[in-house]
């Protein structure tokens, strides 16, 4: 009987240094996990494959873990919310996803973002214009949309295809060649051409000094609009379209009935007018040459809207995040020429490389591949107005700036779709009390 309890507690002990020596080994394991990874928050609608297979590449170079903290919202609101919430964490996310048109300066004035100027090396490979002289916001890649022009109105009309360098100016010439053809439908191009565009060339905005509404170059504006929209040159059945089919159609837009009709008129139409609305981006040279080939389009730098502007997505590093120092080396990954052309190989959503010292074996791939010669050549004029600092980078002070814009809109557009037009001194009135509201929200 002794014997086998003395065996009985020998087997106990066994089993339990085994357990303890197992238990042991993970909690080592969990330890070397937790200091080899790194999390990446990211709203829901922005989380894709490709980053996925960003990260998936990164660990399985450097054994970095990335683990996705993805946030899921149906508001850009709420998403801000949750996202604050975890950014104030001892030990919280590591890096911040930020894409394009974010608003992400707040989060470097509050000192939630970490300088890393000097703690990147790779960041002097990309291009000069992309950074400020301190970095916080550490862009991975770009995107550039084009202009498009309807190549058989532009024969119709006996007009040669313009180069690279055109300018709005000799578009504004080709419009009014185009128009003078026949009436023409007023669509939603036009809104955008006749009452959103012209706003952007009058000096109204000014964040530090206030906004200057009530001018006669304001008023000018909106009377030349109106004469212009009802000139006769534009159909519009007004039988039909009210002030408030036209507000249902450009103001509130989606989800009205009146909008849906008119972005089904658009599609049917999308052949006709002289220029077109069709997304295309100048550094998917695939795409840009597949057009070019069809003969159909003349694709060329922006220079009708104003939102003719280079965009960037990229990471703020989180002071306060997990793991920071790895999750430097994993955007210094990011940026190393290797993993730049996997972003060139993965031009999702018009997306490219901001490393300019991959050009040269771009080049080569797209030779390989059969680019059509206008489609690099148009790739490397963008490119080369990057490094001159000549096309606008989408910066932070545009936030603001396009959230002004999009509340003049709505608060102009009674002026010049009125059914019966406003005087001078109706419209003084209404612009002097318009201005003193932006200016109470600009200091709010």
């Amino acid at each position: 009987m002794k014997r086998f309890l003395a065996i009985l507690i020998g087997f106990t002990l066994m089993l339990t240094s085994f357990g303890c020596t197992q238990s042991s080994e993970i909690n080592k394991n969990s330890d070397s996990d937790e200091q080899n990874e790194i999390s990446i928050i990211i709203a829901e609608r922005d989380y894709n494959v490709t980053l996925s297979d960003y990260a998936q590449i990164i660990e399985d170079n450097t054994g970095i873990k990335v683990n996705f903290d993805i946030i899921e919202t149906n508001t850009y609101e709420n998403y801000i919310k949750k996202l604050n919430v975890k950014l104030y964490l001892e030990n919280g996310p590591t890096l911040i996803y930020i894409p394009r048109r974010f608003s992400y300066q707040k989060y470097i004035d509050q000192g939630v973002a970490l300088d890393v100027t000097e703690k990147i090396p790779n960041l002097e490979k990309i291009y000069d214009s992309l950074l400020t002289d301190k970095v916080y916001f550490v862009p991975i890649e770009m995107s550039y949309v084009c202009a498009m022009l309807n190549k058989k109105v532009l024969d119709e009309l006996d007009i040669e295809e313009p180069n690279l360098d055109w300018t709005k100016e000799e578009y504004l010439e080709m419009k009014e060649k185009w128009i003078a053809q026949e009436p023409r439908y007023f669509t939603s191009q036009e809104y955008n051409e006749l009452v959103k565009e012209p706003l952007y060339d009058i000096e109204i905005f000014d964040k530090n000094e206030g906004v200057n509404l009530n001018t006669n170059e304001v008023n000018e504006y909106i009377k030349d609009a109106r004469d212009e929209i009802f000139s006769g040159k534009y159909l519009l059945d007004n039988s039909y379209y009210s002030f408030e089919d036209y507000y249902n159609i450009f103001i509130k837009g989606d989800g009205t009935e009146e909008s849906f009709k008119a972005i089904r008129f658009d599609f049917d139409n999308r052949d006709k007018p002289l220029s077109r609305y069709v997304t295309v981006y100048a550094f998917d040279t695939q795409n840009v040459s597949r057009e070019i080939e069809k003969n159909e389009t003349v694709i060329l730098p922006q220079v009708i809207r104003q939102s003719n502007k280079l965009y960037t997505s990229g990471f703020l590093v989180n002071k306060k995040g997990k793991n920071v120092d790895l999750g430097i080396k994993f955007l210094n990954e990011m940026l190393d020429n290797q993993m730049q052309m996997i972003v060139y190989n993965n031009r999702e959503i018009g997306n490219y490389p901001v490393n300019k010292e991959i050009e040269d074996e771009i080049d080569k791939n797209e030779k390989k591949n059969n680019i059509h010669e206008k489609a690099i050549e148009l790739r490397k004029y963008i490119l080369n107005q990057i490094k001159n600092g000549e096309i606008e980078l989408y910066r932070q002070s545009d936030g603001q700036k396009q959230e002004f814009y999009r509340m003049l809109y709505k608060d102009t557009f009674k002026f010049i779709f009125a059914e019966e037009p406003y005087t001078d001194e109706e419209v003084s009135r209404e612009l002097e009390k318009l201005e003193n509201k932006y200016n109470m929200w600009l200091n709010e």
